[in-house]
């Protein structure tokens, strides 16, 4: 070999070694916050909490900590490292999921609960009431980001929220004239004592954009909601009274007079555009209500083969869901620095993003239009695969390899699919209710268009194959809407945490009315006890 040829091999190995490194450079930097454990996870104002986890960075001007929603502010982070944040908690932050942001991504989130006095807005160092100075831009569509301008909002969110006029205060908003941003829809980006950012609620209309602080103070502006790629409507409707509930019993205590505590997840009818819950009894207050689809329930001190049990009624009132799109419209315009278009374009355990068959599927299907790419999935799906009504939770592969699915697993299919796309969507999980009040776990699909709001879609009932509710062209009819004898559990997955660290949890992945299991756990020195968890059961219709 000549000296020149050597030399070219050198080099071009040196190069492959150099490209090499970079790439393994440009992974380390990329690689987005995990967040493993918070302790304590039972704190009061001013307590101390270490986060504990790994690639939190040094702690730039650009990361951040939220509790709750809140964003703390610099004074309150008192250490920053890789792999340990220590904060002081500060009088504003109520309980709630404590998760480190950086540039690479949010990490998944663990709660933190205030023990004692949940704080108040009127706490907040403000100055006067609050006032709206103008909302930007002033034409939008719904769930698109606004800001919102001028003083007085409160350094920190608290308990504020902000409140769209409503398209029709019976079907979109439980009777009232506005409409909130929800925390479920990670609807608040930032909130600080002059500016707000927050995505415009589906089922909003041109009129008052009113901020309203913890304390109950208001300030009220105007917004132009223009809807120009798609409108929401709600129209047959239908009320459920639905009861959950669970059973615990049998502890066995090992060491009697220590201290021990039960915890329980428990699932709740969630908050939608076209569904709205009345809580009508229950057994027991929870500590934390309704936190991303779950209530928290506490039981300390249990005592040897006793039983707890936990059962909630509520009123759900169901409407039928439809989105008119203007498909030409509809651009693919996300907003892709916010924790939302994090928390659904992510792999999770049912959804296998970054695997290479359903990257296929995408690059296959899917269009830089994401209203044109759910569709020709939607399509694919009801043309490729055989439909059963077994209620069973099948993996997409499994789905994939037999070439056949029940709800659950075409709809994992459809959102995984999207979401190796980079287009935002979710799975919807609950139940269907049938005329003689029997219901059956279902799961279904939401697609956020920007401009437009979450587009329905329903691969199972859209084949024909299964369902009772009868409709003209099932297929034509599935994509875009859904009928209203379904009761929604889940919209998206919600992870539940202990809380203490060296707590024992168990999921029990068999209720038939959510995506995420649902969860029991103790701390303490108990050895066993029995968990009967019972599917959600419809017991009339209004």
């Amino acid at each position: 070999m000549s000296t020149t040829h050597r030399s070219i091999v050198t080099a071009g190995a040196l190069f492959v070694l150099l490209v090499g490194a970079l790439v393994l450079v440009v992974w380390f930097l990329r690689r987005p916050p995990v967040l493993e454990q918070v302790f304590p996870q039972e704190v009061t104002e001013g307590s101390s909490v270490i986060l504990q986890g790994r690639n939190f960075g040094t702690g730039s001007s650009e990361s951040y900590i939220t509790v709750a929603g809140s964003r703390l502010t610099s004074s309150a982070v008192r250490s920053w490292e890789d792999e340990e944040i220590q904060i002081r908690m500060p009088d504003y932050a109520e309980s709630g999921l404590v998760r480190v942001h950086t540039t690479r991504g949010s990490s998944e989130g663990i709660l933190l609960r205030r023990t004692d006095t949940a704080p108040r807005a009127t706490r907040e160092r403000v100055s006067g009431g609050p006032t709206v100075d103008s909302v930007e831009p002033f034409s939008s569509g719904p769930e698109q980001l606004v800001r919102i301008k001028g003083s007085g909002f409160g350094v920190h969110r608290g308990g504020g929220r902000v409140l769209f006029d409503s398209a029709d205060g019976s079907e979109f908003a439980n009777g009232n004239e506005t409409i909130a941003a929800r925390d479920r829809d990670y609807a608040y980006v930032s909130w600080t004592d002059e500016e707000i950012y927050v995505f415009v609620p589906e089922g909003a209309v041109s009129g008052s954009v009113t901020v309203e602080r913890g304390d109950g103070e208001r300030a009220v502006g105007s917004l132009e909601v223009q809807g120009a790629a798609g409108a929401a409507s709600a129209r047959d409707s239908a009320a459920f009274a639905v009861v959950t509930r669970a059973e615990l019993r049998g502890f066995v205590v090992d060491t009697h007079g220590a201290q021990n505590e039960l915890f329980v997840w428990f699932p709740v009818p969630q908050e939608a555009v076209a569904q709205q819950t009345e809580l009508l009894r229950r057994r027991a207050d929870p500590v934390v209500e309704n936190l991303y689809g779950m209530s928290l329930y506490q039981k300390p001190d249990v005592g040897e083969n006793e039983a707890y049990v936990f059962r909630d009624v509520f009123l759900v009132r169901r409407s039928e869901q439809r989105l008119e799109v203007d498909s030409g419209s509809v651009e693919r315009a996300y907003d892709e620095n916010t924790e939302r278009f994090a928390a659904y374009t992510r792999a999770e355990d049912h959804l296998p993003v970054n695997d290479s068959a359903i990257a296929a599927v995408y690059n296959d299907h899917g269009a830089q239009n994401p209203y044109r790419a759910a569709r020709s999935i939607y399509e694919w799906i009801i043309e490729s695969f055989e439909v059963h009504d077994t209620g069973g939770r099948e993996t997409v592969a499994e789905v994939l390899e037999a070439s056949a699915g029940g709800s659950f697993g075409l709809s994992a299919l459809m959102v995984s699919a999207l979401r190796s796309g980079g287009i935002p969507s979710r799975m919807v999980s609950g139940v269907r209710v049938d005329e003689e009040l029997n219901s059956t776990e279902h799961h279904w699909v939401e697609v956020l268009l920007p401009g437009a709001g979450w587009l329905p879609a329903d691969p199972a009932l859209g084949s024909g194959a299964i369902g009772h509710v009868e409709v003209d062209e099932p297929r034509e009819y599935y994509f875009g809407a859904v009928d209203e004898r379904r009761v929604a559990f889940s919209l998206g997955t919600s992870r539940a945490t202990p809380l203490h660290p060296g707590s024992r949890v168990e999921a029990r992945p068999s209720i038939a009315s959510a995506i995420q299991p649902v969860y029991d756990g103790v701390s303490g020195p108990v050895a066993d006890y029995e968990a009967d968890w019972r599917p959600p059961v419809v017991i009339g219709e209004f």
